[in-house]
């Protein structure tokens, strides 16, 4: 499948190669068959001038995810700009699922690909999750249980649903769980009767018969 473009992919300048060229040798090799000089040569440079830019492919691979989480953050805040709590979680969620299912090879490489990069990069894991379960949660009231530890399983919850779509090809499947990721955003801070009660007032009028 070709991915679709992400913008902070555009220009033809050498970095900006060398990350197309990685996203691309992904889907068609795999993360762990890339090499260097691999990179390079697909994205039309010399190794010097792509160790000018990423000292190794794991940084360039984590560059890319750098910009596919970036990107994403940033058409959640979009969408979500002046928009009251709880409208913008129900907002938010939805720019973000359009945004995975969109560019779904995009998707796995942050959320699945993730895991061939070794041990070392635990802490990454579950980055994106945490910096979107913040921007949701920002102007929140303050949970009503377990307030110390809701933001963090909030995030972990969100990271499991989309990851282990992104490991099974079934990214394109967020669009019928969007409710249900609203949902444990909305839970810990209103109760879920409440969350589902918002969840219903968001949700467009059937159309005429």
């Amino acid at each position: 499948m070709r991915p679709a473009p992400t913008t902070l992919l555009a220009g033809g300048g050498s970095r900006a190669r060398a990350l197309i060229s990685i996203m691309y040798l992904i889907f068609g090799e795999g993360y762990e068959e890339l090499t260097d000089p691999r990179i390079a040569q697909f994205a039309g440079i010399s190794t010097e001038a792509f160790h000018k830019h990423f000292a190794s492919k794991e940084a360039a691979f984590l560059a890319l995810v750098d910009a596919i989480e970036g990107e994403a953050l940033d058409r959640v805040g979009e969408r979500i700009g002046g928009a009251g709590w709880p409208e913008s979680v129900n907002r938010g969620v939805g720019a973000f699922v359009d945004y995975l299912v969109s560019r779904e090879p995009l998707t796995r490489v942050a959320f699945a690909e993730l895991f061939s990069v070794g041990p070392g990069i635990v802490d990454r894991l579950t980055r994106l999750a945490d910096e979107l379960t913040h921007l949701l949660t920002n102007n929140a009231p303050r949970p009503s249980r377990a307030p110390l530890i809701a933001r963090e399983a909030t995030a972990g919850a969100l990271w499991g649903i989309v990851s282990s779509r992104a490991l099974a090809n079934r990214v394109a499947g967020l669009g019928q769980v969007r409710e249900q990721l609203s949902f444990l955003v909305l839970a810990p801070h209103i109760g879920a009767e409440a969350a589902v009660k918002a969840i219903e007032a968001t949700r467009s009028p059937p159309a005429p018969a």
